[in-house]
């Protein structure tokens, strides 16, 4: 029963991505300097480039910040992940490590074809892991970071029908990371 509701859930979130995504980045702007300051339900602030806007999800309300390209053909989300204080861990590496296979599991568990193509260690304000994988053939990067506490993923992604090269998805990326470098967790 759990399993069946827990795979509801992960359909109609794919399902969202897939038709309210936005993607392609071939004409990101990585010069643009942050300017806009947003603050999620949660404890996450960031800042965003001037040629990004925030959409509010009212629908599932899956997302703590939806973050849209205005050409609207590239998304990038944070999604809060909640843990419980129950659990015990060694230190916030395995925190981190622990939290980022639930998450590739609860992936897997969605997709009849699921690859993970990269994993990396990242270098910012947090402990953090960007892991860039195939969902159906279409291509994903999600940044698991956090502290104490509180985790989030960062999911960034190309509308459907819009399958950029892999130097566009690098550049959804690096935007991507240059968000998070910015970012501040309460």
């Amino acid at each position: 029963m759990i399993k069946k509701l827990f795979l509801s859930v992960f359909f109609y979130f794919f399902f969202f991505l897939f038709i309210l995504g936005c993607s392609s980045t071939s004409n990101l702007d990585k010069t643009n300097r942050l300017y806009k300051q947003i603050t999620a339900s949660g404890n996450l602030q960031i800042k965003i480039p001037n040629n990004w806007i925030e959409i509010k999800d009212n629908h599932n309300q899956l997302f703590d910040i939806w973050l849209v390209n205005k050409k609207n053909d590239a998304s990038i989300v944070f999604i809060p992940i909640y843990i419980s204080e129950e659990i015990v861990f060694n230190n916030e590496l395995d925190k981190l490590d622990t939290i980022k296979e639930i998450v590739l599991a609860k992936k897997k568990a969605t997709s009849t074809n699921f690859a993970i193509l990269e994993k990396t260690n990242l270098n910012n304000n947090f402990i953090s892991q960007s892991i860039r994988y195939l969902i159906e053939g279409k291509e994903y990067n999600s940044i698991i970071f956090g502290k104490n506490n509180v985790f989030y993923e960062s999911q960034a992604y190309i509308k459907s029908g819009n399958q950029p090269s892999s130097l566009s998805l690098n550049d959804l990326i690096e935007v991507q990371e240059h968000i998070l470098k910015n970012a501040k967790i309460k």
